[in-house]
């Protein structure tokens, strides 16, 4: 993703470099609430039933079927009240 943007803004030289470092180091970096969104978005997928099937047609407009399942199911998952406890913070 980095390589991209650089490429198409234009940058190059150290910053470019310094760029490409950073990503690399922390590419593997995860942290709890990164994991527990993770998780919560996942689930929503599945108890909307959602596959990869679903997502090929979704560069479209947010009215197609299954973009509106996405995006109502996401929107759901986001939401302190509808979200599932996925156990206490550490």
């Amino acid at each position: 993703m980095i390589s991209e943007l650089c490429e198409r803004f234009g940058i190059t030289g150290r910053v470019k470099e310094a760029a490409l470092e950073a990503q690399r180091q922390t590419a593997t970096l995860t942290y709890d609430a990164q994991q527990r969104v993770q998780l919560k978005v996942l689930g929503a997928f599945i108890d909307e039933g959602i596959d990869e099937s679903d997502l090929a047609g979704t560069t479209g407009t947010a009215t197609t079927t299954p973009r509106a399942r996405v995006t109502s199911r996401c929107s759901r998952a986001s939401s302190a009240r509808s979200a599932p406890s996925l156990g206490s913070r550490s």
